[in-house]
């Protein structure tokens, strides 16, 4: 019982009911205090409320931000000290422009340093984020986090519907609400994951419908069509490779990353199959610096 939580001790035959009804309580008075049991509860029954009230969900995404070594973190927190500050004598001097192909950064250790000395600079840059994929790739504005809300994309002020798109097609559709429950990482920051309701939408009766009543015939071209069509549109949407979209654009680029262990859990080892032929024969790219080190040495060999 002791590595239970406050709700697995509440409905727990084996705890005194005193305690139990005790931990009920402490459950509801802090359904909105953040990180604590009754508002992850709260969480799982609001997500469960949208399931009815929505119908099923059309995205499910987990979006983590380049942000432990992003220049705009860095201007973020470096700005935020004070130009005599002592503990930052190292980086007051670093030139870093936004605008710049590859801008002058710190090493990685002293942006950890710097981060965790600055939490208003994680988040604002978390928040500047996660609206952007909010607006950008979700289709949707007026999306809150806490106080913070996101701005309203477009001047029209009142709305014909309830919504929470902005009218852009986006992925998914057309935006009808969202839930965005955060965690903490390890490396300290943080990410969300995001469920979104969106218009048109297709809710489990009438999905059974479908298969009701239907020719086998008409049903197994039905299913065939719509697996070519997601197929395509997967194609469009994925690359098996980071380098393919320089290929067709006529750029040349690095080879795309390839360690030992990818190869032997892919098998692109040349090997030869039951069949008797042989496999694809990948070759292993070699070790890549981090990006500091590489300057180093191009500043030492200069």
């Amino acid at each position: 019982m002791s590595k239970q939580n406050i709700e697995a001790l509440a409905n727990n035959a084996k705890t005194v009911q005193e305690l139990r009804t005790a931990l009920r309580q402490v459950l509801i008075s802090t359904k909105d205090v953040p990180l604590t049991d009754g508002y992850k509860r709260n969480l799982r029954h609001e997500s469960h409320n949208l399931n009815v009230t929505e119908g099923p969900l059309v995205v499910f995404a987990t979006f983590n931000f380049a942000d432990n070594y992003a220049p705009l973190l860095f201007r973020l927190v470096r700005d935020g000290f004070s130009s005599n500050d002592p503990g930052q004598p190292a980086v007051q001097d670093i030139v870093c422009r936004l605008t710049d192909d590859d801008p002058n950064m710190p090493s990685l250790q002293q942006m950890h340093q710097m981060i965790a000395q600055s939490p208003r600079a994680q988040a604002k840059f978390f928040l500047l984020m996660d609206d952007i994929v909010d607006i950008s790739l979700m289709g949707m504005d007026q999306s809150y986090i806490g106080r913070h809300q996101v701005q309203q994309s477009f001047h029209h002020k009142d709305r014909e519907d309830n919504l929470a798109s902005t009218g852009i097609p986006s992925l998914g559709g057309y935006g009808v609400a969202e839930l965005e429950p955060f965690e903490s990482q390890g490396r300290g920051f943080e990410h969300g994951h995001r469920k979104k309701y969106a218009i048109p939408k297709m809710r489990e009766r009438e999905f059974v419908g479908l298969f009701r009543n239907q020719d086998p015939t008409v049903l197994h071209n039905l299913l065939q069509e719509l697996n070519t069509a997601l197929l395509r549109c997967a194609e469009t949407l994925q690359y098996e490779a980071s380098t393919l979209p320089a290929k067709q654009t006529g750029e040349t680029v690095l080879p795309e990353k390839f360690t030992q262990k990818q190869r032997h859990q892919s098998r692109l080892d040349g090997g030869i199959e039951l069949d008797g032929s042989r496999r694809m024969c990948l070759p292993v790219t070699a070790q890549e610096l981090p990006g500091h080190h590489v300057l180093e040495q191009r500043k030492s060999i200069a």
